[in-house]
C-alpha cells in the first residue's frame, strides 16, 4: 500500500474538492484524480461520492479513510521514532530535485562525517512531502526549489504546521549546455532562434512543482511564445539523473533549469547560459522562483546538518 496515495486520499478529504487538493499537494488534477481512481479500482470500493457541495465519503470510503489515516499515523509515528533513534549519528535531508543541492551534498559528504557508522540520508521529493518530513521528523531539513506561483502556498503549509521556512536565493530560468557547446561561444544571452535546430533534454517531469501540473520546463515552453516549436529539433524525456547528464555531455542537446546550477561545469561537464529578457517578454515574474530551507523553528539542529546549511547559506548562485 503506497502511504504517501493514502495521504493524498485524506487530504482530498479534508478539503472536500479535488481542486483545492491538488493546489495544496502541488498535483496537478488530472493526476490525483488517477491516484483515486486507481485506489478505488484496486480496493473495489467507492471513496468519495460528488455533490453540490463538493466530494463527501461514501459510506465505505469513510470507513476506508479511517484505516488509511490509522496507517499513515503508524508509518509516520516509526519514522519520528527512527529519526530519534538515529539523530546523533546520522544526518537526514528531504529536497526537491535541485541539482545545485545534490552539489552541495556532495562536498557535504567528502568532508564531514568521518567518524565511523554515521549515516547520510538524502531523500528527493515533492514539496509537500519535504515540508511534511521535517514535521514528522524524518528529516532534520527541507529544501525546496519554489516557483513564484506556488510560493503562498508552500508558504501557508509551512506556517500551518509551526516550521520556519528561510529564503536562500532567487532563481531565473537558464539554458544548461555541455561545456563547450556552441551555443557557449556565443558570449550573450540566447535568444529563441538559436534554439531551432537544438534537441531538448527534460528532467525530470515533476509535475509538482507548478500549479495545474506543470514542471520548470513545461511552463517555460509556455513562456516561450514567440519560438516556432516545429524547427525544435528531439525533445527527449529523462528519468534518470545519469542518462540527464549523459546526454548532455555527450551530445548537443540542451535542457532548461534554474539559475541554480553552479558547481556543474566541475562536476558535471555542464553550465548555464542566460536568456535574452525578450525571450520571456509578459512571463518574467512567474517564471522566476527560489531556493528554501524548512526547519523547526526553535530546535537546534543536529551538527552534521547545521553543516550541511552553512555550506547551502555560503553557495554563490551564477
Amino acid at each position: 500500500m503506497n502511504i504517501q496515495n493514502l495521504r493524498y486520499l485524506l487530504e482530498i478529504a479534508q478539503r472536500g474538492s479535488m481542486t483545492a487538493a491538488a493546489k495544496v499537494l502541488y498535483l496537478s488534477q488530472p493526476r490525483l484524480s488517477k491516484i483515486l481512481a486507481e485506489t478505488e479500482q484496486k480496493y473495489g470500493v467507492a471513496i468519495f461520492k460528488r455533490e453540490n457541495n463538493g466530494l463527501t465519503p461514501t459510506e465505505a470510503g469513510r470507513k476506508f479513510l479511517k484505516i488509511a489515516r490509522d496507517i499513515v499515523e503508524e508509518a509516520e509515528g516509526k519514522e519520528k521514532l527512527l529519526y530519534l533513534v538515529d539523530q546523533a549519528n546520522s544526518a537526514r535531508i528531504s529536497a526537491t530535485c535541485l541539482s545545485f543541492t545534490c552539489d552541495v551534498f556532495l562536498e557535504y559528504v567528502r568532508t564531514w562525517g568521518e567518524k565511523d557508522g554515521f549515516r547520510f540520508f538524502y531523500k528527493e521529493t515533492d514539496p509537500l512531502t519535504a515540508i511534511g518530513d521535517v514535521f514528522t521528523g524524518e528529516s532534520e531539513l527541507g529544501v525546496l526549489y519554489l516557483e513564484n506561483g506556488v510560493l503562498e502556498l508552500a508558504r501557508r503549509e509551512v506556517e500551518s504546521r509551526g516550521l520556519y521556512m528561510e529564503k536562500l536565493s532567487d532563481t531565473v530560468p537558464h539554458l544548461v549546455v555541455r561545456v563547450g557547446h556552441p551555443l557557449a561561444r556565443l558570449n550573450r544571452p540566447i535568444r529563441a532562434e538559436d534554439l531551432y535546430g537544438q534537441s531538448f533534454v527534460i528532467y525530470p517531469e515533476l509535475d509538482w512543482l507548478m500549479p495545474g501540473g506543470s514542471s520548470i520546463h513545461s511552463q517555460v515552453e509556455r513562456g516561450m511564445k514567440n519560438m516556432d516549436w516545429s524547427r525544435i529539433g528531439k525533445i527527449v524525456y529523462i528519468s534518470s539523473r545519469g542518462t540527464f547528464y549523459d546526454l548532455l555531455t555527450q551530445t548537443d542537446a540542451v535542457a532548461v533549469g534554474s539559475q541554480a546550477v553552479n558547481n556543474q561545469e566541475r562536476v558535471n561537464q555542464v553550465m548555464s547560459l542566460p536568456f535574452d529578457p525578450e525571450f520571456f517578454a509578459g512571463f518574467e515574474g512567474s517564471m522566476n522562483g527560489g531556493v528554501y530551507v524548512v526547519y523547526r523553528p526553535g530546535q537546534e539542529l543536529s551538527e552534521a546538518v547545521g553543516g550541511f546549511l552553512q555550506m547551502l547559506r555560503q553557495v554563490q548562485y551564477k
